[in-house]
This record gives C-alpha cells, sequence and structure tokens, in this order.
C-alpha cells in the first residue's frame, strides 16, 4: 500500500512539474513575438525617418534651385530694364516654359500624398529626374543667353 502511495505520489508530482514546465515556455515565446515585434516597429520608425530626411533633402534642393531660378530671372529682367540686353519671342517663350514646368514641379512636390516607402520610391526616382531636367533647362537656358 506505501508503494502504491508512493508512486501515486510521483506520478502527481511529474505531472505537476510538466504543467508547470509548459506554462513557463509560452511566456517565453510570447516575450519572444513581443521583441521582434517591437524589432519590426523599431525598423519601421527609422524606414520613416529616413523616407522624411530624404523628403526635407528633396525638398531644400527644390527650393534652393527655384530660388536660383528666380534670382537668375530677376537679374535677365534688370537687364532688359536697363536696356543691356534685349530677349527674343523664341527666348520669352522658352523661359515662360521654364516658369510653368518651376511651378509645376513645385506644385508636384506640395500636393504629393506618400503613404508607403515604396510609393516614396516611385516618386522620388520620377520627381528626381523630372527635377533634374529642369534644372538642365535652367542651366542650357542661361548659358546660351548670356
Amino acid at each position: 500500500m506505501i508503494d502504491k502511495k508512493i508512486k501515486i505520489f510521483a506520478v502527481s508530482a511529474l505531472a505537476l512539474m510538466f504543467l508547470f514546465s509548459g506554462c513557463n515556455q509560452k511566456p517565453k515565446e510570447e516575450e519572444k513575438e513581443d521583441e521582434v515585434k517591437q524589432e519590426l516597429k523599431d525598423v519601421g520608425e527609422e524606414a520613416d525617418e529616413l523616407v522624411e530626411a530624404q523628403k526635407d533633402k528633396l525638398r531644400s534642393d527644390l527650393d534652393n534651385a527655384i530660388a536660383d531660378f528666380d534670382q537668375k530671372i530677376e537679374k535677365l529682367n534688370q537687364e532688359i530694364e536697363s536696356q543691356k540686353t534685349k530677349i527674343s519671342q523664341e527666348q520669352q517663350e522658352a523661359l515662360d516654359k521654364l516658369k510653368t514646368k518651376r511651378d509645376e514641379l513645385q506644385s508636384r512636390f506640395d500636393e504629393a500624398e506618400v503613404k508607403s516607402k515604396e510609393e516614396w520610391k516611385e516618386f522620388k526616382s520620377e520627381f528626381e529626374s523630372d527635377f533634374d531636367n529642369f534644372k538642365t533647362s535652367v542651366k542650357d537656358f542661361f548659358v546660351d543667353n548670356e
């Protein structure tokens, strides 16, 4: 009879050990899941910060290029007023096209609604291409008309 009680006690003790060891593993798995979720959140936040930094730099570059363009137009207008330079109809049309392109670029950037990293990459690629074309056109216009 004592052997029976010892066996029941031993089986009960083993059952409790298995029960408690199983309980301890579940929180560890949940902790790992929480850690992974936090790491993903951190990576997402870092990606968002990178996109914002790129957007700020692109905005700064655009603002600087537009300011430079406007300054060159102002200088050209002063030269025209002082009769040092005359501008042809063709040159005026080219200048008007550049002004329109400037306004379009600025509006496009201001109105861009980029919601994901992929959308930002696509927008940035297209915008930078158009922006580079604008800068080249401005440079060519003022070099050709010096």
